[in-house]
């Protein structure tokens, strides 16, 4: 049995309107002006063209280290303007607010710059390299009253809060054990997070462990980690497998890799949370972009699937429903989901305490040979 609520387009068709389409929709005259951060690839998808889509968002400038780079970007994505700096970008009183695509390593330096600016920032996941940096952060935004959203877009979507409603209905009984994963194939180029001391559990387990924390609607106690090191830099796990425990005993096993060769395994690259508890398990698959395509898949303590379920909501993709969250609270409106400050401090714990199990130093000065 297989229930959705899908909006009849194909996967293909789906991709195509939520990830490359762009709408030229008549702005609302106070429609919230955002400039970007950088020229990355990510920006035309995680904000561009899910704000052509809205009324009340505007993409008004952009800016990046090469004014150059920023004025062609801008003429390519249709952006009315672009600054010469990033600063100046900042100090722009037509701007409201500021999106970071940035490598994670420049967030602390450059949201703290928009926050004491009074912009409003919305913040690529992971928020910052530690949790120091976290703090010093959201401290500061709530002295400026400014927000600061840590973008985790996948958490925003529709399913998310099905999966949720699965396990508080108790119908697979109470959750004892969670397998998550999420790899890249090695073809893809991860030279970011092979630099300046960052790896696959900075890249992915910083998603992983938002969504485990939400599925226990708990915090991990104690970590383990195994990883596998970068033979040119000892401070880059290219993968890690960590085992967290978490209160009242139940625990969780993720997987992260950089280079993971799927080709031998397709299922290998679709992200996936396995759910065990005591009456069931539940498998939720491609839960990282289930706007494109996702199963909630529900079994029964044999095995046997007992039904899949679809849910699309009103067909968004995940930034754009991030997006819509986003403007709702600096209007001072309800979000159907919102990650806030304290979330984002206790992953970044994790993540901390992850590393520590694992015996690697991020920050270790690199040795050439």
């Amino acid at each position: 049995k297989e229930t959705h609520d899908a909006d009849g387009r194909s996967i293909f068709h789906r991709i195509h309107d939520q990830i490359f389409r762009k709408k030229n929709i008549v702005k609302d005259e106070d429609s919230l002006r955002i400039g970007i951060l950088g020229t990355s690839t990510l920006s035309k998808y995680s904000l561009i063209v899910p704000a052509s889509q809205m009324k009340n968002v505007s993409v008004s400038s952009v800016a990046s280290r090469d004014p150059i780079r920023a004025k062609k970007f801008a003429k390519k994505h249709g952006i009315a303007k672009f600054h010469n700096s990033m600063e100046d970008l900042i100090k722009d009183p037509q701007i409201d607010a500021v999106y970071i695509p940035l490598p994670t390593r420049l967030h602390r330096d450059w949201t703290e710059k928009c926050v004491k600016a009074g912009k409003q920032v919305l913040l690529e996941s992971p928020a910052t390299l530690t949790t120091a940096e976290s703090v010093h952060v959201y401290s500061l935004a709530h002295l400026k009253k400014v927000h600061v959203l840590e973008g985790v877009h996948f958490m925003h979507h529709p399913s998310i809060r099905r999966l949720a409603e699965i396990i508080d209905s108790k119908e697979i009984g109470e959750v004892q054990y969670v397998t998550l994963n999420q790899v890249y194939p090695d073809f893809m180029d991860s030279w970011e997070w092979k630099t300046h001391g960052c790896g696959s559990f900075m890249s992915q387990g910083s998603n992983l462990l938002h969504l485990a924390r939400f599925i226990f609607n708990s915090e991990p106690t104690k970590s383990f980690a195994d990883a596998f090191i970068d033979e040119e830099d000892p401070r880059v796990d290219i993968q890690m497998n960590t085992y967290l425990h978490f209160r009242d005993n139940p625990a969780a096993s993720l997987f992260t890799s950089l280079e993971e060769r799927f080709r031998y395994d397709w299922k290998k690259i679709i992200p996936n949370v396995s759910i065990e508890g005591e009456k069931g398990s539940i498998t939720y698959w491609n839960w990282f972009f289930p706007n494109i395509w996702h199963s909630i898949e529900i079994k029964d303590k044999a095995g046997k699937i007992v039904r899949k379920e679809k849910v699309y909501g009103k067909g968004w993709s995940t930034y754009r429903y991030q997006l819509e969250n986003f403007v709702k609270v600096l209007k001072g409106e309800q979000p159907s989901f919102w990650i806030n400050p304290s979330s984002t401090l206790n992953n970044m714990k994790a993540i901390d305490m992850v590393y520590q199990s694992s015996g690697i130093d991020r920050f270790k000065k690199k040795t050439t040979k």
